[in-house]
C-alpha cells in the first residue's frame, strides 16, 4: 500500500459556492477534516459535503454519500468544520460554528469530494472558502 501522505487542498476563490476535488486515479483519499468559511449572498443556503463519480456522459456528480446538510443565514458569516470520526450527529456550539461527522472511508481513484452549496440558488453570490485536510495513499493493487 504505501506510505501515507499528508495533504492541504484550498481553494479560496471568492464568489463560488461549488468546490470539488478529483481523487487521481492510482491514489486514494480519507478526508480528514474541512473548514468552510461560508457568507452566503441570499437566504435558504444549505452546505452540503458529498461523496461521488463524475459522470463521463454530461459531467454531473453522482452521488455516492451525502452528509447532513446545513441550513444558513442570509448575509451571515458561518463556519463549518468536518471532522473525520468526530461522531454521528452535526453538531452546533454556536450559532456560527458547525460541526460536521465525516465518514472513516477511503475515497478511490476518479471519485470526487464535493463541498457546496446544494441549492444552486446562486452560485456567484456566495463566498465559500474551503480547506481539505487528507491523508493519500497508494491504491491497493
Amino acid at each position: 500500500m504505501g506510505a501515507y501522505r499528508q495533504l492541504i487542498k484550498v481553494d479560496h476563490s471568492a464568489n463560488d459556492s461549488d468546490k470539488q476535488w478529483e481523487v487521481p486515479t492510482l491514489v486514494e483519499w480519507r478526508i480528514d477534516a474541512c473548514y468552510v468559511d461560508f457568507t452566503p449572498g441570499g437566504t435558504n443556503r444549505v452546505i452540503a459535503f458529498d461523496y461521488g463519480m463524475i459522470n463521463d456522459d454530461d459531467g454531473t456528480i453522482n452521488i455516492h454519500l451525502s452528509l447532513p446538510a446545513l441550513n444558513t443565514n442570509a448575509n451571515n458569516q458561518e463556519w463549518y468544520v468536518g471532522i473525520r470520526s468526530l461522531g454521528v450527529e452535526p453538531s452546533e456550539t454556536k450559532a456560527k460554528y458547525h460541526y460536521i461527522p465525516l465518514p472513516n472511508i477511503w475515497i478511490p481513484g476518479g471519485w470526487v469530494f464535493h463541498v457546496w452549496e446544494n441549492t444552486a440558488a446562486a452560485a456567484t453570490a456566495d463566498d465559500m472558502l474551503v480547506t481539505v485536510f487528507l491523508s493519500e495513499r497508494d491504491r491497493p493493487s
